[in-house]
C-alpha cells in the first residue's frame, strides 16, 4: 500500500466507447477525487478516497463530466473534417451559423486590416453628407422655386456641420482615432508619434469618403438642382457648386482667407490635444466628440461667415472633386486663382500644426507621453530652450546628487523614493504619478 501511494500507477480502464484507456493514479492520496455516492449499478458506497490495485479495472468517466458529450462532437461541427458514414446528416442554416469556416477568417483578417481606412473612409463620408447636405436644405430650400417658405437658417448650417463632425468622430473614433481631417492626420504624425505609414493610407481614405459623401447628397438633391439651375444639363458654380464646396465672399482677398482658415483650424487643433490630454480637463471617456461638437459650432457660429470654414482639406477637396465629374467645369479648380489648394488646403493644414505647437509649449501636461517635445531627442534638440529630460514615470533618475548622496546614507530604499515621489513632487520633475 506504501508503495502505491508513493508511486503513479497506470491502470486500464473501459470507456464508453467498449476501448481500453490508461489511467493514472495521483501519487497523493489527498489528491484522489472523491467516489459518487453510487456506482454506476446504482449500488451505494462511502465517500473516501480508494486507492487501487494493480488489477482494478476502472471505467472512465463520462465526459459530461469534463464539459462536453461525444455526441455532440459529430464530424460535420467540426471545420476541415468531411462526415462519413453514419454521421453523414443534412445541414441546416443553423450549422453554417454556429459553424466557424475558412471565409469568416478571412473576413476577419480583411477587416482587421483594413478597418482604420474604412473607419476614415465612412466616418468622412457622414461628415460630408450632413454637412453639404444642411447646405442644400437651406439653400435650395429658400427658393421660391422648390419651397414657398424658408427651411433653415445660417444657425441650421453651422449647427448642421458641427453635428456632422460629431457623428464622424462618434462612428470612427474608437477605431482609428477619428482624424476624418488630413491636416489632423499631419500634426498628429508630427507631434504626437502617428505613424507616418498610416498617413497616406489615412488621407486617401479621407479624400475618398469625403467625395463618397458629397455623391450621395448629388444624387439625392439632384432633381432640385436642376430646378434651381434651369435644367438637368445646366451646372455652375454660383448657382449650386458653392453648396458642396467653400465658396468665399467676393469682397474677400485670397491671403485674408488663408488667415481665417488658418486661425480656425489652429483652434479647433488646440481643443482636439486638450481632449486626449488626460492631465488637463479630459471629459468623460466617451463625450470628446461632444465637446468637438461645440467647438466646430462656435467657430462656424463666430468666424465661418467669410470662407464658409472648409477647416479641412478633404470637405473641400472631395465635393470638388463630384463637381468636377458633375459637369461642373474644371474651372471647380482654378476659379480664384487656384483657391482650393492655397487657402483649402495650406490654411487647415498649417492651422493644425500652429495650434498643436502652441498646446505643446505651452499647455500639455507630462500626461502626454507621447508629445513630441516632452520626448529624449526632438527636431527642437537644438533650440535653446530645450533640456534633455529622463524618461517620464522614473523619479530615480530626476534625483539631485545631493538627495541621492543624502539616500545612501540614510538607508533609504527605492520603493520609498518612488512612493515619496508621488507625494512631494517639488523635488523631482515630469513624476507620472
Amino acid at each position: 500500500m506504501d508503495d502505491i501511494s508513493h508511486k503513479s500507477r497506470s491502470v486500464s480502464a473501459e470507456s464508453s466507447s467498449g476501448e481500453s484507456v490508461v489511467l493514472h493514479t495521483p501519487r497523493d492520496n489527498s489528491a484522489l477525487p472523491k467516489l459518487p455516492h453510487k456506482d454506476d449499478y446504482g449500488h451505494p458506497h462511502d465517500d473516501t478516497p480508494h486507492l487501487i490495485d494493480h488489477c482494478s479495472r476502472l471505467k472512465a468517466p463520462e465526459l459530461a463530466e469534463v464539459g462536453y458529450n461525444l455526441n455532440h462532437l459529430a464530424a460535420t461541427s467540426v471545420p476541415g473534417v468531411r462526415p462519413r458514414g453514419s454521421d453523414r446528416r443534412i445541414l441546416t442554416g443553423s450549422d453554417y451559423l454556429r459553424r466557424p469556416s475558412h471565409n469568416n477568417g478571412r473576413v476577419i483578417r480583411f477587416k482587421r486590416v483594413t478597418r482604420n481606412f474604412w473607419a476614415e473612409f465612412f466616418g468622412t463620408a457622414i461628415l460630408v453628407l450632413f454637412g453639404t447636405a444642411v447646405n442644400h436644405q437651406v439653400t435650395l430650400g429658400g427658393s421660391t422655386l422648390i419651397s414657398s417658405s424658408p427651411v433653415g437658417s445660417y444657425v441650421s448650417v453651422s449647427f448642421g456641420w458641427a453635428l456632422a463632425v460629431m457623428l464622424g468622430v462618434v462612428l470612427s473614433g474608437g477605431l482609428s482615432g477619428g482624424h476624418l481631417n488630413p491636416a489632423v492626420t499631419l500634426a498628429l504624425a508630427i507631434f504626437r508619434g502617428f505613424s507616418w505609414g498610416k498617413v497616406p493610407v489615412y488621407w486617401l481614405a479621407q479624400f475618398l469618403g469625403a467625395t463618397f459623401g458629397s455623391a450621395l447628397v448629388y444624387w439625392n438633391y439632384s432633381t432640385a438642382i436642376s430646378i434651381v439651375e434651369g435644367g438637368s444639363q445646366i451646372r455652375t458654380i454660383s448657382g449650386t457648386g458653392g453648396l458642396f464646396f467653400t465658396n468665399p465672399l467676393p469682397y474677400v482677398s485670397n491671403f485674408n482667407c488663408f488667415y481665417n482658415e488658418m486661425l480656425m483650424t489652429a483652434i479647433l487643433m488646440l481643443f482636439i490635444v486638450a481632449v486626449g490630454d488626460s492631465g488637463n480637463f479630459a471629459p468623460v471617456p466617451g463625450l470628446g466628440p461632444f465637446v468637438i461638437l461645440w467647438v466646430v459650432f462656435g467657430l462656424a457660429s463666430a468666424l465661418g461667415m467669410q470662407t464658409s470654414f472648409a477647416l479641412n482639406p478633404a470637405r473641400d477637396i472631395g465635393p470638388r472633386l463630384l463637381t468636377w465629374f458633375a459637369g461642373y467645369g474644371n474651372s471647380v479648380w482654378s476659379i480664384r486663382n487656384y483657391y482650393w489648394f492655397t487657402v483649402a488646403t495650406l490654411g487647415p493644414v498649417f492651422g493644425a500644426i500652429i495650434g498643436c505647437l502652441i498646446y505643446d509649449l505651452f499647455l500639455a501636461t507630462e500626461q502626454v507621453t507621447d508629445c513630441l517635445l516632452h520626448g529624449q531627442s526632438t527636431v527642437f534638440s537644438c533650440w535653446p530652450f530645450h533640456r534633455p529630460s529622463a524618461p517620464v514615470g522614473d523619479p530615480e533618475k530626476h534625483l539631485t546628487q545631493y538627495n541621492k548622496k543624502k539616500r545612501a546614507g540614510a538607508g533609504v530604499s527605492r520603493g520609498s523614493v518612488v512612493n515619496s515621489a508621488k507625494t512631494s513632487s517639488h523635488r523631482y520633475v515630469s513624476i507620472n504619478s
